[in-house]
């Protein structure tokens, strides 16, 4: 049986030499993206992501994560063809998005305005389901560390996300376990 894949040209899930994502939504942002939407740098593919757990060791350590050295674990919940682009245009009026990070900003519309954007980005996103796939990195648009499927059949709420996967902690992020 083959192993899961993050996008069709990536391959199975595994460790990368550079992420596999080109464009980031970022709807909620603590020093990087916390969730929001990603879309694959090779295919159309896109996912819902959100922040599991973030810190290999506990400890807030600024130089560790100015140096890219900090792990951040996303949970992905695969999107439905085209999601991508309506959640674009569903959140266009609040700006001109930028790649690779777009964080749409809120503070220049209508409150009106925004609750009707909140909604309908809400009910492009809730299809999407619970996430299927952890990954582990210094953020999304840096080379994966691992990348593990949900049990089948199972909910994925692992209490240590590091040791789901296969992350030691006090490691640095180069070395996985």
């Amino acid at each position: 049986m083959a192993k899961p894949s993050i996008c069709n040209r990536v391959g199975p899930l595994e460790s990368t030499e550079a992420s596999p994502f080109a464009k980031v939504i970022a709807l909620d942002f603590t020093d990087g993206p916390t969730a929001g939407v990603v879309q694959c740098a090779s295919c159309p593919l896109a996912y819902r992501f959100e922040t599991l757990a973030i810190d290999i060791d506990g400890t807030v350590d600024r130089a560790a994560w100015d140096r890219g050295e900090e792990i951040r674990v996303f949970g992905l919940a695969p999107l439905s063809a085209g999601t991508f682009e309506r959640i674009v245009d569903v959140l266009s009026p609040l700006g001109q998005p930028t790649w690779p990070i777009w964080a749409p900003g809120a503070g220049a519309s209508p409150s009106s305005i925004l609750t009707s954007i909140d909604r309908e980005v809400a009910l492009l996103l809730n299809a999407a389901g619970p996430p299927t796939v952890a990954v582990g990195a210094s953020g999304l648009l840096a080379p994966l560390l691992v990348a593990r499927p949900s049990p089948r059949g199972q909910k994925f709420a692992p209490r240590d996300w590091l040791s789901f996967l296969g992350l030691v902690a006090g490691r640095s992020i180069t070395q996985p376990a």
